[in-house]
């Protein structure tokens, strides 16, 4: 597990059976630090994150500087290296052969950027993707083939949050793009389409975990959904990048009340997919074959 405690960057290693804490182990990187997500190396573990934080109470993008860091596998520090010419915020990892892929957010989180690093920490290649506006990349993925799926969500052209995902191939070249939003067709300059997960799928293309609603004094009410109740939202693309389908799942789907939003989602075994559901607690929403 990878986070924060204290202020610093802190893995946990626990018993998957138990739960018990194998080690905790918290490193201050610089200034308040965290590590966002981790990839399993031949000699231990890579965890990408951020350092020197200016807004502490921000979970989603601290205003920082991108950092990597390598680890033995009991989760001591060996060495760590800024990325922060490269991105603001390494926020995913994945390993590509040898080498790594890693996805984040520039300066003031204005594009999508990815590197590709070696076992080393050299990098191999860098790469930006955006519009004129903010563009936020929250999920990473790399399938079989090497290809590489960013999403995240956008400012940039749209009346106001909207999902926003696209495919590269292995050498960070872009191939599609694609934006999607208010799937249940409220005003959209109200509604936030706010995506955080993404997992390649073995057909080519890849389907996307996202939140859908308001934050706003407005309300609206289409065939008995209101916009400022929060539902999670799904979305399937095709190797083409053409949209399959789009769902959204609420609370009250299961009899349940509060606000949904999908965090985060990984395929199963019987064809379906398992996502993450942020309802004020933690939740998961199972779904049937696709």
């Amino acid at each position: 597990i990878s986070g924060m405690l204290s202020s610093n960057s802190a893995i946990l290693k626990l018993n998957k059976t138990t739960g018990s804490t194998i080690f905790s182990k918290t490193h201050n990187n610089g200034g308040i630090d965290g590590f966002e997500h981790m990839a399993l190396t031949p000699s231990g573990i890579l965890a990408v994150g951020f350092i020197q934080a200016e807004d502490a109470e921000n979970t989603f993008f601290p205003y920082a500087q991108g950092y990597i860091t390598f680890l033995d596998a009991e989760g001591n520090r060996a060495t760590g290296q800024s990325v922060n010419s490269y991105m603001s915020h390494a926020y995913r990892i994945k390993p590509i052969g040898s080498d790594y892929i890693i996805s984040g957010t520039t300066e003031d989180a204005l594009q999508y950027a990815v590197i590709k690093i070696n076992s080393s920490g050299g990098v191999l290649w860098y790469k930006t993707f955006g519009g004129s506006n903010q563009d936020h990349c929250f999920g990473m993925d790399v399938a079989v083939d090497g290809s590489i799926f960013l999403t995240g969500h956008t400012l940039s052209g749209t009346a106001n949050w909207d999902t926003y995902t696209m495919k590269l191939d292995s050498d960070g070249v872009k191939l599609w793009e694609k934006v999607a939003g208010n799937p249940r067709g409220f005003d959209p300059q109200w509604i936030h389409d706010e995506t955080w997960g993404i997992k390649a799928s073995c057909d080519g293309g890849c389907i996307i975990s996202a939140g859908t609603g308001d934050e706003y004094p407005y309300s609206a009410q289409i065939d008995g959904v209101y916009s400022d109740q929060w539902e999670a939202y799904i979305v399937k693309y095709d190797a083409n990048g053409n949209m399959e389908w789009e769902e959204t799942f609420s609370s009250e789907d299961f009899g349940l009340e509060g606000d949904w939003a999908a965090e985060d989602i990984d395929l199963t075994s019987d064809g379906g997919a398992i996502i993450a559901v942020d309802n004020g607690q933690f939740g998961f929403l199972k779904l049937a074959p696709f």
